[in-house]
């Protein structure tokens, strides 16, 4: 029996039913669907929990055994910063008519009454989050450089205008920084203390 070809796709936060090709009507995934239409003898979906991607796609790199059929692996560059897609991907979509999941609770809904008055995050060692549902801070460190991005999610929810430089919002840089850092020590961050010297951690 012949060795099948095979692509794989790497989506990142991508939902795992959220293809058209597979039922989804709401989702269209143009180049997926168009491989099914051509006569793909299977189009398969597989969801991974692993935290960070990297560690997925070199699994799937280094355990695949040599000399076996056709494997390519397409993984797009650049998927979290920015989040903005095309615009004529986009357009493809209709957000007030997609489904929710299952597990959507009410208190996911936009309007429901907040639970805490900022929420912060973390990814790797390079960025630290701060937003109080109006604005985010973004903190990201390489190699000793600091970088900053501020976001207004009110009037600018796709995160594309960076306010951080603009004289006007020092004041609220800084409050969301102390926030932030405040949330740092209180969870034993040691990731900024070589940098900011604002607030001990240790």
């Amino acid at each position: 029996m012949p060795q099948p070809n095979v692509l794989l796709v790497i989506a990142d936060d991508h939902r795992a039913d959220a293809v058209g090709a597979l039922g989804h009507s709401a989702v269209p995934v143009c180049d997926l669907d168009e491989i099914r239409r051509g006569g793909a003898p299977r189009v398969g979906v597989g969801f991974s929990t692993e935290l960070f991607c990297g560690a997925a796609e070199a699994f799937l790199r280094t355990r695949r055994p040599p000399g076996r059929p056709f494997f390519a692996c397409v993984a797009l560059t650049s998927p979290h910063d920015p989040r903005t897609p095309p615009a004529k991907c986009r357009a493809l979509y209709d957000a007030p008519a997609l489904p929710l999941p299952k597990n959507f609770q009410p208190a996911h809904a936009a309007g429901a009454p907040p639970v805490r008055a900022t929420l912060c995050s973390v990814y790797m060692d390079c960025q630290r989050m701060v937003t109080d549902g109006r604005w985010k801070l973004i903190v990201y460190c390489v190699n000793g450089a600091e970088r900053l991005q501020l976001f207004d999610l009110e009037n600018d929810p796709d995160e594309c205008r960076d306010l951080s430089a603009s004289p006007v919002q020092g004041a609220r840089v800084a409050a969301l920084r102390a926030q932030l850092q405040t949330w740092q020590a209180e969870c034993g961050d040691r990731w900024m203390a070589p940098v900011h010297r604002g607030v001990s951690v240790a």
